[in-house]
């Protein structure tokens, strides 16, 4: 934005996660770090023998390791159609959903041991797709500014689709059973002042639903504040609220993201 007055954005407040009465408090922690699988179990992956391919591939995907289901689904592609179905196996015992990309490379599979395990994979696979649906959002600090309500919808469901990643669909359809950021607010927008600089701060929040039904899961927020020197003019002042809703969305979007991720895989 070409105003020489802007000054660098400043971030305001933290974001908070409370949970839902009567649900209970649950801490979102690191991820679970494994021991690092053995290199004899690694080269076993590589070995010229399909018997020790197969023999690796159902050890790595016992193993809980975080990298097993990538290091098994380039064997997809062995030669030996029963190193093949170990795979799939495996890929069904990680009962990771982001598994299904690469499995469709083998859907046309000619062997029929291959297409026995792909049918009862896949579906179990397929179950674990966790469906997201982004809801209506609405501005409750007056409604001064048209159109903000709908940035930050648009904003969010940006930020959800780049941080979901495999095994997450975004839905339109609020009957399907998903987890949803609906209602999405605007909550307040403020102004404050330190020395010449005038800040306009705006406070972002996500109600996180369980669907159908409604359950209450989590709220979530965030505030942004951006900054220039001297007084906020009322021409600047949309603007400068654009700017801060661009900077809490992804925020109150990664909480989200962490929350069904932590929950999603009970």
């Amino acid at each position: 934005m070409a105003f020489d007055t802007r000054v660098k954005r400043v971030r305001a407040a933290t974001i908070a996660v409370w949970c839902a009465v009567a649900l209970g408090c649950v801490l979102l922690g690191a991820p679970a770090l494994h021991a690092e699988l053995p290199k004899k179990l690694l080269d076993g992956l590589a070995s010229s023998s399909s018997k020790v391919r197969i023999v690796a591939v159902s050890n790595v995907a016992r193993s809980k390791d975080p990298q097993a289901r990538a290091l098994i689904e380039p064997l997809l592609k062995d030669e030996d159609p029963a190193v093949r179905a170990a795979v799939i196996e495996g890929l069904g015992r990680i009962a990771d959903p982001a598994a299904l990309a690469a499995l469709k490379g083998v859907a046309a599979d000619q062997d029929g041991t291959v297409q026995a395990v792909l049918k009862r994979v896949v579906p179990a696979l397929e179950a674990l797709v966790v469906y997201v649906y982004v809801g209506e959002a609405r501005d409750l600090s007056g409604g001064t500014m048209p159109g903000l309500a709908d940035k930050l919808r648009r904003d969010v469901k940006s930020a959800l689709l780049a941080k979901l990643g495999p095994g997450f669909i975004m839905i339109d359809d609020p009957s399907k059973k998903s987890y949803g950021a609906t209602p999405l607010n605007i909550r307040s927008i403020t102004r404050s002042k330190d020395g010449r600089t005038s800040f306009l701060e705006v406070k972002c929040e996500l109600t996180l639903v369980e669907m159908p039904g409604n359950i209450l899961r989590a709220a979530l927020s965030s505030s942004a504040a951006v900054g220039v020197e001297g007084e906020i003019s009322k021409k600047l002042e949309p603007e400068l609220a654009n700017d801060a809703v661009t900077a809490c969305a992804p925020e109150v979007a990664s909480d989200f993201v962490a929350y069904v991720k932590e929950h999603s895989r009970r």
